[in-house]
């Protein structure tokens, strides 16, 4: 089920490549967005539960565990929180491997910072 997504003021990227998201880190600091970044799962997790981000975006091939499994972890600290698998190419297989695991979206690279928003929120520039 897609749950409706609000306008998220901070979003958590867990994704090897930092790079990939370096356009979206500076499209969206101008409109107040943060976007923080973390090479791993294990970097993810050390994030202080108390603050969570209002939405997750998880890359399927992490190099320390699933971006699956990943999802189900999140969802178990973050509650609520919608969480976003990305490939770095499409795959079928992944896609399917991502709905059935309860990501609220599968996207490939490159992203576009409107698939992160709602119609509320703009990008700058």
């Amino acid at each position: 089920m897609i749950s409706q997504v609000k306008n998220h003021s901070h979003v958590f990227v867990v994704d090897p490549n930092l790079d990939d998201y370096r356009h979206l880190v500076e499209a969206f600091s101008g409109d107040g967005v943060g976007v923080t970044v973390f090479p791993s799962a294990r970097a993810a997790l050390r994030h202080d539960p108390q603050n969570p981000p209002d939405l997750w975006v998880v890359n399927m091939n992490l190099p320390d565990i699933d971006g699956a499994d990943l999802l189900s972890m999140l969802h178990g600290r973050y509650p609520g929180v919608p969480v976003y698998l990305v490939s770095d190419q499409y795959r079928a297989e992944e896609e399917i491997h991502a709905r059935c695991s309860g990501a609220e979206m599968y996207l490939c690279k490159p992203l576009q910072g409107t698939w992160l928003m709602t119609p509320g929120m703009r990008l700058a520039g």
